[in-house]
């Protein structure tokens, strides 16, 4: 039993959080160390994203949000599969302090549109195929 029943927790302390590697980093340290190593790769299709492709695309969506006047700590909202749309959007995401609410691709128009009120997301992205659930969710909004 631990002194006055508090949580101990190992590693670095908070007030050092500038030395731990975050999520978001991880396809700028890899582009940095092996630009041209597969960070990704989409075997169906045999498609590779490389860190550098990767953490370039990163940047640019989380460059684009700031552009439109999306804020660190709003939400915006994601609706598709695992596909190479999603990672730069998740990275990107998180560079520019952004919630990304991930939505599962099976919900019907009317579940997805649930999910972006009660999330109270900014923006929609969806894959390709997903358009037409996307478009009837945010219909009247």
């Amino acid at each position: 039993m631990l002194q006055n029943d508090l949580a101990h927790v190992e590693g670095v302390p908070l007030s050092r959080t500038q030395e731990l590697i975050w999520i978001a980093d991880i396809p700028r340290i890899g582009s940095v160390r092996c630009p041209e190593r597969t960070a990704i790769l989409f075997a169906e299709r045999a498609e590779r994203v490389s860190y550098q492709a990767l953490d370039q695309r990163s940047d640019a969506f989380g460059q684009m949000l700031i552009k439109m006047g999306i804020k660190a700590g709003q939400r915006i909202a994601y609706l598709g599969r695992n596909s190479d749309l999603f990672f730069p959007v998740l990275f990107g995401a998180i560079r520019a302090g952004v919630v990304l609410v991930p939505i599962n691709w099976r919900l019907t128009a009317p579940e997805v549109a649930y999910q972006i009120r009660d999330s109270q997301s900014k923006l929609l992205i969806c894959d390709a195929d997903l358009r037409q659930t996307a478009v009837q969710s945010i219909a009247g909004m």
